[in-house]
């Protein structure tokens, strides 16, 4: 089996990433194969651009997306590890 999880913090030294850090040691020692995907750490750009639009011309995601598809396309368990803030996870989540 193989998870991926998603981080979405940006301190490095966060209790979100603590707790990330400790599931995904615990599902390693459980044999899983574990990915984590920090958001804020791979400069993820949360923004959609005109040319990742289907009905414009030349519809073409970005590479980074393509990029991230690739690393985490085969996951069988996604996991996210983040804040709420003002009751919604944070921005970098969302986009």
């Amino acid at each position: 089996m193989k998870q991926t999880l998603i981080v979405a913090h940006p301190r490095v030294r966060s209790f979100t990433m603590t707790m990330a850090e400790a599931y995904a040691e615990a599902a390693r020692h459980e044999g899983v194969e574990v990915v984590l995907r920090d958001l804020y750490r791979l400069d993820f750009d949360p923004l959609l651009h005109m040319e990742e639009l289907p009905d414009h011309e030349g519809f073409q995601p970005r590479a980074d997306v393509l990029s991230e598809r690739s690393a985490i396309g085969d996951a069988d368990v996604f996991v996210f590890f983040y804040p709420l803030w003002f009751n919604a996870p944070p921005a970098m989540l969302k986009g």
